[in-house]
């Protein structure tokens, strides 16, 4: 094992999985959630079973936290990094995996370092809580606005696990699944169907093709997206190629959760505003999922 220690919070099916990655790869970590008491969680992957416990974050004592990787929903990352600031070091790292943007704002500034984690990985919890993992996928990990090269915190650790590598710009990376979740996200979410569906029914690719000739140009005078590439044609490529999957909000809708729209199609329609324009489409999307 590692000698530096991730503390993971969020003890749901994204953080179990990472957990789970990292004990599997030689990489020591903790799983914390805002329970009173430990709890179990099962992991399955290629049908092998793995037991894990949940501790809960109230036992971490102050500025015992040096590495964290938050695996929560965007609305509960402030929360989450605000809760558990006490525990952190003076020198901590915090890397996020969370759809969208606006989150970040929500961090306290006295984290010194927070950086973005996007990955393709993917696991869900059946009806008995257990775990189960869909893809271990790839990961990209980087600090937004920054070129630096892989620091120690991620080379010594985080590099070990199968598909994580480094993303000197990481902003890119992250403005580009924005502006594709921006699209699919909603789409599938109020049509309640999979992500292959808004290709391969005419009615709904349609609707895909008009949302994303409406948030095309928005996005390229936010530097969100290239003019020399179709949002339609990248996004109709990511859904046949996970054309089984039901997206993140598709699941939440179905489950009765809150959805993350504020920080996808809510966030840009808010950027849009300031340069006066306007995204009907997408702001009755924002009505229905908000």
């Amino acid at each position: 094992m590692t000698a530096h220690t991730w503390h993971i919070l969020g003890a749901g099916a994204m953080g179990t999985l990472m957990h789970h990655l990292c004990e599997s790869n030689g990489v020591h970590s903790e799983l914390l959630h805002h329970r009173d008491q430990e709890e179990p969680r099962a992991m399955f992957q290629d049908g092998i079973r793995s037991e894990y416990l949940a501790r809960p974050l109230a036992d971490q004592q102050e500025q015992s936290i040096e590495r964290l990787l938050v695996a929560t929903k965007a609305a509960q990352v402030g929360p989450a990094v605000r809760a558990i600031k006490n525990s952190l070091t003076p020198n901590a790292t915090v890397v996020c995996i969370a759809n969208g943007l606006g989150w970040d704002r929500e961090i306290p500034e006295s984290c010194p370092t927070v950086a973005r984690a996007l990955t393709t990985a993917g696991a869900y919890r059946d009806s008995e809580g257990d775990v189960h993992t869909v893809s271990t996928g790839s990961t990209q990990v980087g600090v937004m606005n920054e070129a630096d090269a892989s620091p120690s915190w991620f080379s010594d650790s985080l590099q070990l696990l199968p598909g994580w590598n480094w993303e000197t710009d990481i902003a890119t990376a992250v403005h580009r699944k924005f502006a594709v979740n921006c699209v699919i996200n909603p789409l599938t979410a109020v049509l309640t169907c999979r992500n292959g569906e808004l290709v391969s029914n005419e009615a709904y690719a349609s609707k895909l093709r008009a949302l994303c000739d409406e948030c095309e140009p928005a996005l390229e005078s936010l530097d969100f997206w290239p003019d020399s590439e179709s949002l339609f044609e990248a996004a109709s490529t990511v859904c046949v190629n996970t054309a089984g999957n039901r997206s993140s909000m598709l699941q939440d809708v179905l489950a009765g959760r809150k959805t993350e729209m504020q920080y996808l199609g809510g966030e840009l329609l808010t950027l849009a505003a300031k340069d006066g324009v306007d995204l009907p489409k997408m702001a009755e999307l924002n009505q229905k999922l908000t």
